[in-house]
């Protein structure tokens, strides 16, 4: 069935200005974006302002770079040779954002379903523009159709193995903690348009599945040590973060307070395995043992200036 046209109104001379203006930034966005190649920016433009791909620019565009394929170009599908980031694309450029529309783009397309476009936009929360939104504001919208807020095994049906699964998890917990270490704790005004905020429960959830799966799918016995002690460690480095954030709040940005709050708020689960429990309360120990001692440190500079 053809995408429904309606919402790009390409008879209305000033919805076409505003869009053909936006689209400056959005060429500029995908230079951020490292799979796209440039040759392809004209079938891009065209979705973004009339909803289809002429099969002129599609051939010209596509086809001749892509000879291991049919040159047949489906309207349906309008970024099927977009091959790992086809859903993400269609998610970020249509106009129509009806619930409807937005959960038939995260299964039109026969790439593996979501994980592809999932893995890209993943990796754009480590690397996040400083300043502004990266998605046309519809970062937290496409965040929800790519990333559930769960990540438990049921959540990603399209995940047809158990180690398909796991590696899932593990990408969701490596991206979700970089990115809220480097782009939300790590820097003094964090810009709140980056996804990673809205993945705290699923970093959880991906904590307890990293951990039950990595002795199953890392087969190599020193491996399995390293990689269960890499959970510890940056769980423990993270927490250490929030425990800083949330005893210094007035020396930080208001957003990463917030976030070092829900995050004090998703983990607090006496059901979690032992060792993110661990790791967890070491981080937040650590934190505060340091923070104890700068304060003695700093009463001690005082009394000397006393004497």
């Amino acid at each position: 069935m053809l995408p429904d046209r309606s919402q790009w109104k390409v008879d209305d001379k000033e919805w076409m200005k505003q869009h053909r203006a936006k689209w400056k930034e959005i060429r500029e966005a995908f230079k951020h974006v490292k799979n796209i190649n440039l040759k392809y920016l004209r079938c891009l433009k065209e979705y973004y302002l009339k909803g289809e791909i002429s099969e002129t620019v599609y051939y010209e565009d596509i086809a001749q770079h892509d000879l291991n394929v049919e040159r047949k170009y489906n309207p349906e599908k309008p970024f099927d040779r977009f091959w790992s980031y086809a859903t993400l694309l269609d998610l970020w450029l249509t106009a129509d954002r009806s619930k409807k529309n937005l959960k038939d783009i995260v299964t039109r397309y026969d790439e593996p379903p979501i994980y592809p476009s999932q893995a890209v936009f993943l990796e754009k929360m480590r690397y996040y523009p400083e300043k502004g939104s990266l998605f046309l504001e519809r970062d937290e919208e496409i965040c929800h159709y790519l990333i559930p807020k769960r990540c438990r095994r049921r959540d990603y049906p399209d995940r047809k193995t158990e180690e398909l699964f796991y590696y899932t998890v593990s990408s969701i917990f490596t991206n979700v903690i970089l990115g809220i270490k480097n782009n939300i704790f790590g820097t003094k005004n964090p810009n709140p348009h980056n996804p990673v905020r809205f993945c705290l429960t699923a970093l959880k959830d991906a904590s307890i599945w990293k951990w039950k799966l990595i002795e199953k799918y890392d087969k190599d016995t020193i491996y399995n040590t390293y990689r269960s002690q890499e959970i510890e460690i940056s769980l423990e480095k993270l927490f250490f973060q929030v425990s800083n954030i949330i005893s210094n709040a007035r020396e930080h940005n208001e957003l990463a307070v917030e976030v070092a709050k829900e995050l004090m708020d998703v983990y607090d689960d006496p059901k979690l395995p032992e060792p993110i429990l661990k790791a967890v309360k070491q981080g937040l120990g650590s934190a505060k043992r340091k923070i104890s001692k700068k304060k003695t440190a700093a009463k001690k500079k005082v009394s000397k200036k006393h004497l």
